[in-house]
């Protein structure tokens, strides 16, 4: 993603936190960065991409965070077994977040 790219990403990202003023938009935020989140993952991660879809958190480009406890807890075995599909695709286009 190109420098100027990236900052208008960021200006967005930052008019959406500064328009948080109560919790009801800091759930209305937190569901729509989640739900981003979720579908990046879908799209561009193997092992997410198999696992929302089994489980319907993601079904027909729609999210569904009722299901989202169903999706299984990250553990060594599974890294151990998927690490290969757990890198995104899109890791070496993209700025990392910490």
């Amino acid at each position: 993603m190109g420098s100027s790219l990236l900052k208008i990403r960021l200006r967005k990202e930052l008019h959406d936190i500064a328009k948080v003023k109560s919790e009801g938009d800091l759930s209305i935020f937190i569901t729509r960065y989640l739900k981003a989140l979720l579908l990046h993952a879908y799209h561009n991660v193997d092992y997410y991409g198999h696992i929302l879809g089994e489980v319907g958190v993601i079904e027909n480009g729609e999210v569904y965070l009722d299901r989202f406890q169903q999706i299984p807890i990250l553990t060594k075995p599974i890294i151990r077994k998927y690490g290969e599909k757990l890198i995104s695709r899109d890791y070496t286009t993209r700025k990392w977040y910490y």
